[in-house]
Parts: C-alpha cells; sequence; structure tokens
C-alpha cells in the first residue's frame, strides 16, 4: 500500500540541477503557484462575466467554460469586441486564449499540478509574438510561461485589482528552489 506522503508528492519528485530532489519544496511552490492562478482567473473571469453581462448571483452559477462557449456563440462583431477588450486580434485568437485559460484555471482548481506542465491548448502563436516576456522568451505556446504571459497581458487591460508580476517574483524568489528550475520548468527559455 502507497503511504499518504508517496501520492502527495508523487508528481513533484523532479532531480534540480544540484542533483537533488526536494518534492516537498516544489509541491509548497506549485501550492502557491495554483493559488495565484486563481486570484488572477478570479479577475478575469469576472471581466468576461460583465462583457457577457452574464453576472453570476446566489441563483445562478456560470462556470468558466459556460463563459467560453458563451463568447463562441455571440455574433462575429460581439466577439470582435470582446477579442480586442483582452488584447486579442481577433474572436480566433480569444477562442485559443480562453480554452488555455479554462485549462489552467481547472487545473488550479482541482489541485493538479501546474508547475512543468504542458497544456493540451496552446496560447495562439501570434498572441504569443505580440507579448514582450519580461523573464525571458517562452520555449512553446503550451507551456505554463507562455500562459503566465497571457495572464499577465489580459489583466494590464482591466482594473488593477493584484498585481500579478510582483507576487509571482516574489513567490520565485521567496522559495528555496534555484531561480533558474522553476523558471525553465515553467517553460521559460532562460539565457
Amino acid at each position: 500500500m502507497v503511504d499518504a506522503e508517496e501520492l502527495r508528492f508523487r508528481n513533484y519528485r523532479v532531480l534540480q540541477p544540484d542533483g537533488t530532489v526536494s518534492a516537498q519544496e516544489l509541491y509548497i511552490f506549485d501550492l502557491h503557484l495554483r493559488a495565484l492562478i486563481m486570484k488572477a482567473m478570479a479577475v478575469i473571469e469576472t471581466e468576461l462575466q460583465v462583457k457577457l453581462g452574464a453576472l453570476q448571483s446566489n441563483k445562478n452559477f456560470v462556470t468558466f467554460g459556460e463563459l467560453r462557449k458563451k463568447t463562441s456563440e455571440l455574433p462575429s462583431e460581439a466577439k470582435q469586441k470582446i477579442a480586442i477588450s483582452f488584447g486579442c486580434h481577433n474572436p480566433r485568437e480569444l477562442a485559443g486564449l480562453l480554452l488555455n485559460f479554462n485549462e489552467a484555471r481547472n487545473l488550479a482548481a482541482h489541485h493538479s499540478r501546474l508547475w512543468n506542465r504542458n497544456f493540451h491548448y496552446a496560447i495562439p502563436e501570434k498572441r504569443l509574438g505580440s507579448i514582450n516576456p519580461g523573464q525571458g522568451l517562452v520555449k512553446h505556446g503550451n507551456s505554463f510561461a507562455a500562459c503566465f504571459l497571457s495572464i499577465e497581458s489580459v489583466l494590464k487591460g482591466f482594473p488593477t485589482l493584484i498585481d500579478f508580476r510582483t507576487e509571482f517574483e516574489n513567490l520565485v524568489s521567496s522559495s528555496p528552489l534555484d531561480t533558474k528550475f522553476l523558471l525553465s520548468g515553467m517553460g521559460f527559455e532562460l539565457s
């Protein structure tokens, strides 16, 4: 029978550059990373609700997935308006962005690892080309880094409710784990 600690840390047993494995520290880092993503997604989800006129009430619960589907069912002009407000060039780019955000949100909400995660839905290449990554280049559109930079750029277009970049940098710098190890594992291409 597998013990509880083995189950809890099974996805975090990764060899660091110094040859050590600190599954518990990586788990704690990822726990805080998921909390940061949930905080950001709360802002993004509310903004999408506002744009769709689908605000939740005590009797009406709307999931991010339902909001994403409602967005896709809008007339082209309305989709374009929302796409622009999310910093996208067109509705197709918005659809790809929302798929990626939906996956990140669900992974975080259901306590699945985000660090070193490749998403099923990539951030569209056109969007990645227009984002100026402060942490370095993104390895690929399916990486957490691509998702992070897209969330950051979307949040800049909304009322400032959280300092997403500062909270992320504080999380990385406060971890006892190697910074380059953490950033590379998230898909940032470091020099």
